[in-house]
């Protein structure tokens, strides 16, 4: 039985264990020292678009895996930190060349959904949004949204999603910066329709205007929404077509099945100082990022400390 570390998130638990695999996930900084003490086959690293809070796991003898999924905002900090594992998979399909710079053994992992339970007749209406529209990386977000309200019954609402999708006919995503995000397979997941802007990779795993139905401006989404809250029948044909594609291809259980596949035919890179310099001039770059909106007072010192090492490693 293969050993199994996740630390962050809980994807990939359940279909590891159903699989055979001993799997602790670890959420609390706190317990990591012990953690490690441990032996490991397998760690994965699953981003949560923050900076690691201990990167002593780096260290063990395991096969270690980083699942970059926010590289969208932090494309430079994550591709640089990427050099110390031995795979990145990373979740945005325009950003893989980019990885590969720092690490061959960079693969496209799209995102995914857990099956949920429920109700089948279950009685669906109007179109909602779930997310957070505060931080400021959703401004133009938050805007579109707020400007769709005034032309549609839209409701955004914060909190599960799985408890608030399927009592909803159409859910509306709006990305940042092109990302293929979860909301796209949570949607499909509740057998919602989908009325989304594009993102990269969308169209290789969704067939527009079959399973997907896509707006390219404003004023498209607009029209789009209309026109399915009028026909329903058409709709409901797109939703079921593309719930039942989620269910083959799309789930935790499927993208476990392919980072399996990928890990079985990788070669594991032998580690440079040169990786490990670029893993640390990621780290400040991202240290730069916090300080730069809290507080300047570290700034100083961490540009000191870029500009020491920027010299001796090539982001591009």
């Amino acid at each position: 039985m293969k050993k199994v570390l996740l630390i962050n998130q809980t994807w990939f638990a359940q279909p590891l264990s159903e699989l055979g695999y001993e799997v602790v996930v670890c959420h609390d900084p706190n317990s990591l020292p012990n953690l490690i003490k441990n032996s490991w086959d397998l760690v994965f690293y699953l981003d949560n678009s923050c900076l690691p809070f201990n990167d002593s796991f780096l260290l063990l003898d395991a096969v270690k895996v980083f699942y970059a999924v926010d590289v969208h905002i932090h494309k430079v900090e994550e591709a640089l930190m990427s050099s110390v594992y031995d795979v990145v998979l990373v979740a945005q399909k325009s950003y893989v060349d980019f990885f590969k710079k720092f690490n061959e053994n960079a693969y496209w992992l799209p995102l995914f959904a857990p099956k949920i339970n429920f109700e089948k007749n279950l009685h669906r209406s109007g179109l909602c949004f779930v997310g957070n529209l505060d931080l400021s990386i959703h401004e133009q977000r938050k805007k579109f949204l707020r400007k769709l309200q005034k032309y549609v019954p839209l409701k955004i609402i914060n909190g599960p999603w799985q408890d608030i999708y399927p009592y909803f006919y159409i859910v509306v995503n709006k990305s940042i910066l092109d990302d293929l995000n979860l909301r796209v397979f949570e949607a499909l997941a509740s057998n919602c329709l989908l009325i989304t802007d594009h993102a990269d990779g969308l169209f290789d795993l969704f067939e527009n205007n079959r399973e997907v139905i896509t707006y390219s401006n404003f004023e498209e989404c607009i029209e789009k929404v209309e026109y399915f809250l009028s026909n329903r029948a058409q709709g409901d044909e797109i939703r079921n077509r593309a719930h039942n594609k989620f269910l083959n291809f799309h789930t935790e259980y499927h993208r476990t099945l392919e980072i399996l596949k990928i890990l079985s035919k990788i070669k594991i890179r032998e580690k440079t100082q040169l990786d490990f310099k670029r893993y640390k001039l990621g780290k400040l770059l991202w240290l730069k990022k916090i300080y730069s909106v809290i507080s300047s007072n570290n700034v100083a010192d961490i540009d000191n400390e870029i500009s020491k090492l920027m010299p001796e490693v090539s982001i591009f």
